[in-house]
């Protein structure tokens, strides 16, 4: 599976794109096959491609949507984690989001040939600070994600501009058995930089977090994990 985003102009803007290959290299025909809304592909021309799927759901309100990772889960279906934004600036939501002030923290599940829209909230899930007092900023960013026990996910990277993990269930509903909230804010007065690479360790016991460099160096944190 290779996750990435792909530009469809100033309207339309940023796309994730996901492609699964096969063994040999071939593409999937299994898989995706679709571009999501419909209107995006009419717009550019785009033509459905088995093992590829293009798509972003926060179109409808001016938002855009960037993929940086991907995770399978155990029925199948794949996991993305990145960033972009819910609305165009000062937009309101149609699909029950903040407006966009930074940039957000998405997500979506692809399973086969179709976008899941019991995902999140009609099948995005949208992790926002907006609104909240006593943050860096309002930015959110997905950089990496792991699979974890019962079908969570385990996304990394930004919070509020805090180095921060967020913990999503099954459905892709802020898991509040981690925290009130579902987020895990990790700041430290030395290195700033948001979290970038995750993995689980080989007993399943813990998972090992690493930011990027930045002029205060790198930064390793382990977490113990927890069914």
């Amino acid at each position: 599976m290779s996750a990435g985003y792909t530009n469809l102009g100033e309207t339309l803007r940023n796309h994730i794109i996901l492609i699964h290959l096969n063994e040999d290299g071939s593409l999937d025909e299994d898989f995706g096959g679709f571009v999501s809304p419909q209107s995006s592909a009419d717009a550019v021309g785009l033509v459905a491609t088995p093992g590829v799927a293009v798509f972003n759901p926060l179109v409808a309100d001016g938002g855009f949507a960037e993929g940086y990772a991907a995770v399978q889960l155990s029925d199948g279906s794949w996991v993305t984690t990145g960033y972009g934004g819910a609305t165009a600036e000062a937009t309101p939501s149609t699909l029950g989001f903040k407006t966009t002030e930074a940039p957000d923290l998405v997500s979506f599940r692809v399973h086969g040939k179709e976008l899941d829209t019991s995902w999140g909230s009609n099948g995005s899930a949208v992790v926002q600070s907006e609104g909240l007092s006593g943050l860096a900023s309002a930015e959110e960013r997905g950089r990496l994600l792991v699979a974890l026990p019962n079908d969570r996910t385990l996304h990394v990277g930004y919070f509020g501009g805090i180095p921060s993990v967020v913990v999503l269930d099954s459905k892709g509903q802020l898991d509040t058995s981690v925290s009130e909230d579902g987020i895990l804010a990790l700041p430290n007065d030395t290195v700033s930089a948001q979290f970038f690479g995750a993995a689980v360790s080989p007993d399943g016991q813990h998972v090992a977090l690493t930011t990027n460099n930045n002029e205060g160096g790198a930064r390793l944190v382990v977490l113990d994990l927890v069914e």
